[in-house]
């Protein structure tokens, strides 16, 4: 991976650290969604790690919504989920849906994306 992959422009990763140790990690990449009438620069959010010994803590929602404040304060229009819909299904998409907050004007407001797509191999 080139190092400028990830740029405060095109994306954003985070880490959670304990007792000086990085516990757990996300990670937001720029793609294009080609809608209607033009591209658009969205956000995919994975991958998402926690270490074992700190699942089930609230690491894991955290990085999202901290991520998701920092993409909301950049206009990020959507972010959509790259991953097993029935393992995120109900903790991601709660907090997925929680993005799209009234603070915003309607048209700038981020949305996420949820959906599935299966791929035969």
């Amino acid at each position: 991976m080139k190092s400028d992959t990830i740029t405060p422009d095109n994306g954003l990763s985070l880490v959670a650290v304990h007792d000086q140790q990085i516990v757990g990690h996300v990670m937001f990449t720029r793609s294009l969604l080609d809608a209607p009438r033009r591209l658009v620069e969205v956000r995919v959010l994975a991958p998402l790690a926690v270490a074992p010994a700190h699942q089930r803590r609230g690491v894991g929602s955290a990085l999202v919504r901290r991520g998701v404040k920092i993409l909301a304060k950049r206009a990020v229009p959507l972010v959509f989920l790259e991953g097993d819909p029935a393992y995120y299904a109900t903790p991601m998409r709660k907090l997925l849906l929680g993005f799209n907050s009234g603070k915003q004007p309607r048209e700038n407001r981020l949305r996420a994306g949820w959906g599935q797509t299966r791929v035969e191999a």
